[in-house]
């Protein structure tokens, strides 16, 4: 039982005494006014170009981007290509 309990001991002093913290940061100064960058990220056909993960979308109902606007997309997901609608 002892040795056990002192491999236990241990086993956490290490894992303590190894820990790392690591702190990730990035910015970004986008020269464009609020109202610019707004209707970029609104609109969803613009998602593959700040999105790496989106290879495209494609609106499917007619007319501007509004409520109840259906859009299909296909994205890169482990190697798969899902197609989704929103």
């Amino acid at each position: 039982m002892l040795p056990l309990l002192l491999i236990l001991i241990a086993m956490f002093l290490v894992l303590y005494l190894v820990r790392v913290t690591v702190q990730l940061a990035n910015s970004v100064v986008i020269e464009r006014s609020v109202t610019q960058v707004f209707a970029f990220v609104t609109n969803p056909e613009n998602i593959p170009e700040w999105n790496q993960r989106v290879r495209s979308v494609r609106l499917i109902t007619p007319g501007p981007t509004a409520a109840g606007s259906q859009w299909d997309a296909s994205s890169v997901a482990q190697g798969a290509t899902p197609i989704w609608r929103g």
